[in-house]
């Protein structure tokens, strides 16, 4: 009975302590708030458009004799690129000449005869009438030759027609009419050649932002950074250069348009790209990893931790995002540290365990904070 005793003692003292054992506190990851100053921008979405679009016709009926080029290839300005058969149009300017000399023939022939006929009228050897008739003749000619010479112009702008250069220095795109059809003037696009350097950007912003935009364009020229959903392909940097002049009752938007040098093509015609328009500057702009902001029915909050490694939770009012950050326009000081993941198990006055967060690849692993509890 007194072992009994005893041990029914023992068991009773043991579950105090147990029941009085608190669970580890949460691990969080987190990261400071800092200061520094962030660019003030409008982000959209944009399209890729050529500087200038040509569609390649030709301008006289003939038979497509050669393409001068390889699709795809960099077309200069002036430089040759398709010919037409010019046989038969140079038969018709050799006939267009030949037209034209007998013409200016007959022309001396009957100023000739003006001449005599002026000698004869003076001492009363031809009648009023013949004289007249020779001067008639004269000028009858002259209007004949002018005729002439018109139609030699234009016998040699249609054979200059036969060789079809192009207009602009841009990528000529595949060949849509093959060597030796039969081709008529303005009918069938024979290729299509693009200007892409430099090159244009279109987006679309909220109207509401068209005042600031319009403010900062008349004090200069605002900047405009445009990314490809390709990875490798770094963001390219250009200028704004035109504010449409009417907003789009229907969509609430105005359109911009930005003009890039793309020197090294990283544009190209119909991409879409993440389009950055920047403002102006935020100077000392408190930021924190986007991760850190929470939503709830109140409004946006943050888990700041606190010097006794406890978490207090902050309203904030969040600004503009920039790259992986916000701005936090108040709630969060300079150097305050917020929590960036294990926030959804947490309540303010919550004890943590504060883990730094992973290092970037290449950056040497942050030391880990101390356990204060």
């Amino acid at each position: 009975m007194v072992a009994l005793f005893a041990a029914s003692c023992t068991q009773g003292s043991s579950a105090p302590a147990a029941a009085s054992a608190k669970p580890p506190p949460p691990t969080v990851t987190a990261a400071p708030a800092v200061a520094e100053d962030v660019p003030e921008q409008v982000k959209a979405i944009g399209t890729v458009q050529a500087l200038a679009t040509v569609s390649v016709k030709t301008q006289v009926h003939g038979i497509l004799a050669q393409a001068t080029f390889h699709e795809g290839d960099e077309i200069q300005s002036g430089s040759t690129i398709f010919q037409i058969d010019p046989a038969p149009f140079q038969a018709a300017l050799d006939q267009a000449q030949a037209v034209l000399e007998r013409d200016q023939a007959l022309l001396a022939k009957a100023e000739a005869d003006f001449q005599r006929a002026q000698e004869l009228k003076g001492d009363g050897s031809i009648s009023q009438s013949t004289f007249d008739q020779r001067w008639s003749d004269v000028a009858s000619r002259k209007a004949t030759v002018s005729a002439d010479q018109a139609g030699v112009r234009s016998a040699k702008l249609d054979l200059d027609h036969c060789t079809i250069r192009s207009p602009i220095t841009g990528r000529i795109g595949q060949l849509m009419v093959d060597v030796g059809n039969v081709v008529k003037e303005n009918d069938s696009i024979l290729a299509m050649i693009r200007q892409v350097r430099p090159i244009y950007v279109v987006f679309s912003v909220p109207a509401q932002h068209l005042g600031r935009i319009r403010a900062r364009a008349a004090a200069g020229q605002l900047a405009v950074e445009a990314k490809v959903t390709d990875p490798g392909v770094p963001a390219a940097t250009g200028t704004l250069e035109l504010i449409e002049s009417s907003v789009d009752a229907s969509t609430g938007t105005i359109q911009l348009r930005a003009r890039f040098s793309n020197d090294d093509e990283r544009l190209w015609p119909g991409q879409y790209a993440d389009v950055a328009l920047t403002l102006g500057n935020h100077p000392g702009a408190v930021v924190v990893p986007a991760q850190a902001v929470q939503e709830a029915q109140q409004g946006q909050f943050v888990f700041v931790v606190k010097a006794d490694s406890t978490v207090e939770q902050r309203p904030v009012h969040v600004g503009d995002r920039w790259q992986d950050r916000f701005i936090v326009n108040d709630g969060v000081a300079p150097g305050e540290n917020v929590v960036t993941s294990g926030a959804l198990r947490l309540v303010s006055g919550m004890q943590v365990n504060v883990q730094a967060p992973e290092a970037p690849t290449g950056a040497p692993p942050a030391a880990p904070a101390k356990d204060k509890s």
